[in-house]
């Protein structure tokens, strides 16, 4: 009788252990918390990158896609999925300082000099148009961002 009550409590007490362990993080996943973006549901979002380079097109300088290599689409519109993370890569080939800002999201990449580089990013969280521009020259640089769902 004794044996039975014995293996009937290992038979109970290890899985249930186990399971508690689990719960309170004691091996690691999960730090103890259940959080709602530890679930494979939620899953980090995705970042996608877009690469412009400003150029000088009848001494206006213009943002265009780097694979726009005839000029076609000056300050082109660009779309990014709701909550995923659009990171804006800008080479400035121009002949101005330019800095690019998007209006309502506080994203700028900090004033980009000729010949420089920089970079920025954001994730918006609800569906909206959101406009870029240059924060030095609005006439010659602005455009729109749509956020939409993207399936």
């Amino acid at each position: 009788m004794v044996n039975k009550l014995a293996l009937g409590i290992a038979v109970t007490a290890i899985p249930l252990a186990v399971g508690i362990a689990a719960i309170l993080g004691l091996f690691g996943a999960t730090g103890g918390k259940l959080l709602p973006d530890v679930r494979p549901d939620r899953q980090t979002p995705a970042v996608t990158e877009v690469k412009l380079v400003i150029r000088n097109v009848n001494g206006t300088d213009r943002l265009f896609n780097v694979g726009d290599a005839a000029n076609a689409n000056p300050n082109p519109q660009m779309f990014s999925c709701l909550a995923c993370t659009l990171k804006l890569t800008i080479t400035n080939n121009g002949q101005n300082t330019h800095t690019i800002v998007v209006d309502g999201t506080g994203a700028s990449t900090g004033p980009i000099l000729p010949g420089e580089t920089r970079s920025l990013q954001f994730s918006y969280d609800d569906y909206a148009t959101l406009t870029y521009r240059s924060v030095e020259h609005p006439d010659q640089i602005q455009g729109t961002i749509e956020i939409m769902r993207i399936s």
